[in-house]
């Protein structure tokens, strides 16, 4: 099978530090291995690739940092997409670019829907880039040929379009991930990962961790919108870091903290990335929702409930789990399932059945 991986604008190809570059660029690795030719085309703002995607076969295409930039280059992009002639195309499902619809009526689209993209692009877009996506969105989905989502409960939201769809969550490639002995720290170190200050992160809840226990050590990695306030002298805001620079800080860390404020948003699951990864480095995880491929309790994940005060009321919850899982790590036997090859596996079967309907169609 011939697959077109497109993404119009994030992840940026240049972006090695960012977690969906890596999940891009081990569902493309997977998919290779498993015998498939794939091709990645990708609007791109850095000015070059990163090497960690030297070994794809990559069309890069180079615009400006508006979205106006992006539309104009996204006629490029299709135009290569249709001369490389895949099979199918998989793309991220996000805000419609002129021309995207022509595109999946010529071949086979399927979409990943990654989050509620109603209740997010209210929270985060310019109001005019909003009402824009909700006039669009329709465009998308119709046209397309088979939807994957990353949390059951977003697959609730496509139902009305009758389109052949799974829940994946996101995956992981544990071989990346060393497994290192548990730390032996005398206070508790916790970590949290954010690409960006979103508010569905919860990051402003970290500072009352900080004030409620001095002794422990909050390390930031990323832009997690505290770096420019004045916080606890115990929040250590390191920046935005690429995967092999923070692994130190990963091996110290006693527990990881992942979205604890899903409610901003009308989400009560998802299937994080930095989840996953916290997780492969052995690190049990506090949550503010559930996690899709963890639907039942699990000793190794705290889920706090998904409410505006779920930290202040559950500190000394939050206390026990942290001490209880000093110098412990999660077990890999815990974590397979999360792996990339198994998961890629079930989405490549859903690839097989769009592509068989779509020649059945046209024969």
């Amino acid at each position: 099978m011939r697959i077109a991986y497109m993404t119009l604008g994030y992840p940026d190809p240049g972006d090695a530090s960012s977690g969906v570059f890596r999940k891009v660029n081990n569902q493309l690795k997977t998919w290779n291995k498993l015998g498939h030719t794939t091709h990645w085309f990708a609007i791109s703002q850095l000015p070059k690739t990163s090497d960690e995607a030297a070994h794809l076969e990559l069309s890069r295409y180079q615009c400006g940092n508006s979205r106006m930039s992006r539309f104009r280059v996204c006629k490029d992009v299709f135009a290569g997409v249709l001369a490389w002639q895949p099979d199918i195309i998989y793309t991220r499902f996000g805000s419609y670019y002129p021309g995207l619809s022509q595109l999946m009526q010529k071949i086979p689209t399927i979409l990943e829907a990654n989050t509620n993209d109603l209740s997010e692009y209210q929270l985060m877009l310019p109001k005019y880039q909003f009402i824009f996506h909700k006039f669009t969105r329709n465009w998308t989905l119709n046209n397309s040929a088979g939807i994957v989502c990353v949390a059951s409960e977003l697959s609730e939201l496509f139902l009305s379009y009758h389109k052949p769809s799974c829940v994946i969550g996101n995956a992981i490639d544990i071989s990346d991930y060393p497994i290192y002995r548990a730390p032996n720290n005398k206070h508790p170190q916790i970590v949290f990962i954010a690409s960006n200050a979103s508010p569905w992160h919860g990051t402003e809840k970290l500072i009352t961790i900080a004030q409620a226990y001095p002794d422990w050590g909050i390390h930031l990695i990323g832009d997690t919108g505290l770096e420019d306030k004045s916080n606890p002298p115990n929040i250590y805001c390191h920046g935005k870091l690429k995967h092999q620079d923070y692994t130190k800080i990963m091996q110290t860390a006693d527990v990881a903290i992942a979205g604890i404020a899903a409610y901003t948003k009308n989400a009560n699951e998802a299937s994080a990335l930095k989840v996953r990864e916290y997780l492969a480095y052995g690190i049990p995880v506090i949550l503010g929702h559930i996690d899709t491929d963890f639907s039942d309790k699990k000793p190794f994940i705290l889920n706090l409930p998904n409410t505006i005060d779920n930290v202040d009321a559950n500190l000394g919850v939050i206390k026990n789990f942290i001490l209880n899982w000093m110098g412990k790590r999660v077990s890999r036997d815990d974590i397979k399932h999360l792996d990339v090859l198994a998961k890629e596996s079930k989405r490549l079967d859903l690839f097989t059945q769009v592509l068989a309907q779509h020649r059945s169609r046209t024969m």
